[in-house]
């Protein structure tokens, strides 16, 4: 255990493991509040689509033959579109100055990264929503006409919406590109 790697920088100092603070009352990595709130939201959001299914299961069942073409293929085509989106723009923040440090650059990543999770999000939850739209557009109305957009939509959460460590560090990179710290990783506990 080390102090602190920056502590010119920093206000408060703490206790450092590997790169990421240390919770001095537990001895586990600390975690920003804001970066607990996201982990927990992603989890809830990645539950959209399994209700989704659930609510068609209700109403119509799992009964009624195979899907047409039209709603299998259109939420997959969604699905692709929505990926290339994901990687393009989803991950496009404005990088820090190098003027901001401390506490302050903390925060700004923080809600760089806060903006980017919902517009990932809101690309990856596209194919669930058309394939919603179309399940019930031609009937009859199943789970099976909903399966394949549902699936791609809970795929790309998991990929890349989810806080891991690789979507975290992707962030990261483009916030220090111009010499700040953001410590974005260490907020989540990476």
């Amino acid at each position: 255990m080390t102090t602190d790697p920056d502590d010119q920088r920093r206000t408060g100092g703490g206790l450092w493991l590997n790169g990421a603070p240390i919770d001095a009352a537990t001895g586990t990595r600390a975690v920003a509040p804001q970066a607990r709130t996201l982990n927990l939201l992603a989890g809830s959001l990645m539950a959209v689509p399994v209700i989704l299914a659930v609510v068609l299961v209700v109403i119509g069942g799992t009964d009624g033959g195979a899907p047409e073409l039209l709603p299998t293929v259109v939420p997959i085509a969604v699905g692709l579109l929505a990926a290339v989106g994901i990687t393009t723009i989803g991950f496009r923040v404005r990088p820090l100055d190098q003027a901001d440090v401390g506490r302050g650059a903390e925060t700004a990543a923080l809600q760089r990264f806060t903006t980017s999770f919902f517009l990932r999000f809101a690309l990856a939850e596209m194919p669930a929503l058309v394939a919603l739209a179309l399940a019930f557009a031609f009937p009859p109305v199943n789970l099976f006409a909903y399966l394949p957009g549902g699936l791609f939509a809970l795929l790309l959460m998991a990929i890349f919406v989810r806080p891991n460590r690789s979507n975290v560090g992707r962030v990261e990179r483009v916030l220090d590109e111009r010499g700040a710290r953001s410590n974005l990783s260490a907020a989540f506990g990476y």
